[in-house]
Order: structure tokens, then C-alpha cells, then sequence
């Protein structure tokens, strides 16, 4: 059992990928992912569409 907790600053699209990464390589691992806004990729990945 892994002990590692990580924290991801931005529910970003590149927020969001590293942490899925993390799950993928580390699946026993606790990620943890902040965003200022009410929703993920709410700032500028929503203004990149």
C-alpha cells in the first residue's frame, strides 16, 4: 500500500491529465486536485474551445 498523497494546483486540462497519470502509474496513491472556480476547467482551457 502506497502512502504517497499528491496535491495538483488547476482543474486545468493539464490539471486534470497529471493527475489521472498519477491514478494510472500509482492507482494505491491519493490524489488531490484544487480549483478556484466551481467547476474544472472552468478558466482558460474553457477559453481555448
Amino acid at each position: 500500500m502506497s502512502n504517497n498523497h499528491y496535491g495538483i494546483i488547476g482543474g486545468g486540462i493539464n490539471g486534470l491529465s497529471v493527475a489521472r497519470q498519477l491514478l494510472l502509474d500509482f492507482p494505491d496513491s491519493r490524489v488531490t486536485v484544487f480549483e478556484k472556480e466551481v467547476d474544472v476547467a472552468q478558466h482558460q482551457s474553457s477559453h481555448n474551445s
